[in-house]
């Protein structure tokens, strides 16, 4: 087996440190290198289960230069591998596939990932095999791969975003189209700044018959302009589920969005050409007295961080 220079890339990706976010493939177009949030393999049952019957046969341990390196598995890669693309003559090619193995030096692992060996990859993929290489004619959807500055993470899965990004369409493994786009994330309000507002200036004079009740409030849907000013968002209130008076309730929500109207900036993001402030989407427990939420709750300094 030999070693590859996946370590190269994986060191400078963010991701590998955060815990839930899922390790990218690797993704070469024109020469330069992309990070894939795309798993084109598990896209057929068949060939993942190869896969993974492959990997499971490799030695549980490596001795390559005296160095001794041990399987790893990592809940920042359920999938066992990282299979590097390229997008040759219009089509996507597999170029190799890395299996991760580890090493103890001091208090730290460090990480290495060797090839699955090239004669297991032509039996599995052998209907897939051209004198070019493995092209992936299996796999029709659209992928999505980014370079450069993370602007956006989630601890899940590819939920995730860097300045650049090209949406690429397969079709059988000729690639129809890539749209390369150039993202952006403006600062804005923190969460913190939201519950403060919320916590502080609702007006409960108006709301007497309700000073004693604890609200849930959900909040999702936001309208907000380039420059992060508020034109709307959706409001509704999840607990109590219902009211005595319906003109309360209205009243109630109306109340809630005049607030936070009056806070601005609200970041933003481009992502891929529309302004996405799906990340803004959350819950607030809100009641009459209660203390401000400190940054401890929901980790109020920075959203979908």
């Amino acid at each position: 087996m030999k070693k590859i220079l996946f370590t190269l890339l994986l060191l400078s990706l963010p991701v590998m440190i955060k815990a839930t976010g899922q390790m990218a493939e690797r993704l070469s177009i024109n020469g330069e290198y992309w990070q894939l949030y795309y798993c084109p393999i598990e896209t057929d049952m068949a060939l993942s289960e190869e896969i993974a019957k492959a990997i499971e046969l490799l030695p549980e341990t490596i001795t390559e230069d005296s160095i001794e390196w041990v399987k790893s598995q990592s809940t920042a890669l359920w999938r066992n591998y990282i299979a590097e693309w390229e997008i040759k003559d219009n089509r996507l090619f597999l170029r190799g596939i890395g299996v991760p193995y580890i090493r103890e030096i001091g208090n730290r692992l460090e990480d290495h990932f060797f090839t699955l060996n090239e004669e297991k990859l032509k039996e599995i993929f052998a209907p897939y095999y051209t004198i070019e290489g493995i092209c992936a004619s299996w796999f029709c959807d659209t992928m999505r791969a980014g370079r450069g500055k993370e602007i956006y993470y989630e601890h899940m899965a590819f939920a995730r975003h860097n300045e650049n990004e090209c949406l690429i369409v397969v079709d059988n493994g000729v690639v129809r189209e890539i749209a390369q786009h150039n993202n952006y994330h403006k600062e804005g309000i923190a969460p913190s700044d939201v519950c403060k507002a919320l916590t502080e200036n609702f007006p409960w004079e108006r709301f007497h018959e309700y000073e004693e009740t604890s609200f849930v409030l959900q909040f999702s849907d936001f309208i907000i302009d380039e420059n992060g000013i508020l034109k709307d968002c959706c409001v509704q209130c999840i607990r109590p589920d219902k009211f005595e008076s319906m003109t309360q309730k209205i009243l109630l929500i109306k109340s809630v969005k005049e607030i936070l109207k009056e806070l601005k900036p609200w970041p933003v993001w481009y992502i891929n050409g529309e302004f996405e402030t799906s990340f803004l989407n959350w819950t607030f427990p809100l009641k009459k007295g209660a203390k401000v939420p400190d940054n401890k709750w929901w980790n109020l300094k920075d959203w979908g961080r």
